[in-house]
């Protein structure tokens, strides 16, 4: 109860220090905050084994966040991203703080990053907000991806390329990593037409008590999308090397198709396959790992702030947790945003 007291206390002094800047300074654009909103996510979840042995559901709060950034000046911006939980966090303070970070930008093409930030690692799978993700790989769920660091970035005329040069701390930070480790991550972005790319290098100092000093992990991504007007689709590559020996690779895909009045189908698929998981933490399965589903989302016209969507998928696993698992999940939920700066420019004709 006192850490949701503190977090209320940090939201309105945050509403203060907007109204504040908004009254005293409503001419000066570089000191604007050009984001306050808190999105929400609550859904019900069904889970059936194909043996019948185990069921569960029942309804669960996935996400609950504040957003909040903005212009320090014409050359730099500030960006924050926290998730409102009673949870201390597994590792430290900053566990439940996506985005924290300063961006410096001296001219269009060069960009320096400063603070915790997603790590700068390809597929589009990891680089979709975690609130917009309906099922997943279980490498997804396992990867400590919200690291302190810094980044340089230079960007082509349009932002239509972006070369992204980061260090990080290591992701086996929040596995027990000791301080000192760091992972370095180099990813391109690419838009080129119909063809966007996320693809990625990285290598990851392990620092565990188990690793021997110098120990480290490879890692390399394609995420390569295909975006029209009414549909897109995406396949992300993935593999892990530890000592030139591949310990984990996957696949995933995901096609939807979008129609007028907010509608929209998706299907998804999953395919993941880990050896030598003792070392590969990411991935808690020495086997393969499939999950294949369809299902649908929709932003009502009466108001495009929310969205409802609904899946179905398979699942089977061999040679993971209890020698292996088969079955079927389903899923209905409700997304919602409020936009906090709006709705204070509305009501102070700002």
């Amino acid at each position: 109860m006192l850490k949701i007291n503190k977090l209320c206390a940090i939201f309105m002094a945050s509403l203060s220090l907007l109204i504040a800047t908004k009254v005293t300074a409503q001419d000066d654009s570089d000191n604007r905050i050009t984001t306050l909103r808190l999105e929400a996510r609550a859904d019900f979840d069904y889970n059936r084994s194909t043996d019948g042995s185990s069921e569960t559901y029942g309804f669960y709060g996935r996400y609950f966040n504040l957003h909040m950034g903005g212009n320090l000046s014409n050359k730099v911006s500030y960006y924050l991203r926290q998730r409102i939980i009673a949870d201390n966090g597994t590792h430290n303070f900053f566990d439940n703080t996506d985005f924290l970070y300063i961006n410096y930008m001296p001219n269009e093409h060069w960009r320096f990053r400063f603070g915790k930030d997603a790590m700068a690692i390809g597929g589009f799978e990891y680089d979709a907000a975690p609130i917009d993700v309906y099922y997943n790989g279980v490498y997804w769920d396992n990867f400590y991806c919200f690291q302190l660091g810094a980044s340089l970035a230079y960007l082509t005329n349009e932002g239509k390329h972006s070369l992204v040069a980061q260090v990080t701390n290591t992701p086996y930070n929040g596995f027990g990593a000791d301080w000192g480790n760091f992972s370095y991550n180099l990813m391109w972005a690419g838009h080129m037409g119909h063809f966007h790319t996320l693809w990625s290098a990285s290598v990851f100092d392990k620092g565990l008590a188990t690793s021997a000093p110098g120990d480290r992990l490879a890692y390399f991504a394609a995420g390569n999308k295909l975006a029209f007007d009414h549909w897109n689709m995406y396949v992300d590559l993935m593999a892990h090397y530890d000592n030139s020996d591949i310990v984990y690779r996957s696949m995933v895909a995901r096609l939807e198709l979008r129609f007028n009045e907010g509608w929209s189908l998706f299907g998804k698929g999953v395919y993941e396959e880990g050896t030598g998981v003792i070392e590969d933490i990411f991935f808690p399965y020495d086997g393969r790992r499939a999950m294949a589903g369809v299902g649908f989302e929709n932003h009502p016209r009466y108001c495009r702030d929310l969205r409802y969507h609904a899946y179905v998928a398979f699942e089977k696993t061999s040679n993971g947790v209890n020698g292996g698992y088969e079955g079927i999940s389903a899923n209905v939920g409700l997304t919602w945003n409020i936009n906090v700066l709006k709705s204070l420019e509305r009501r102070y004709n700002w």
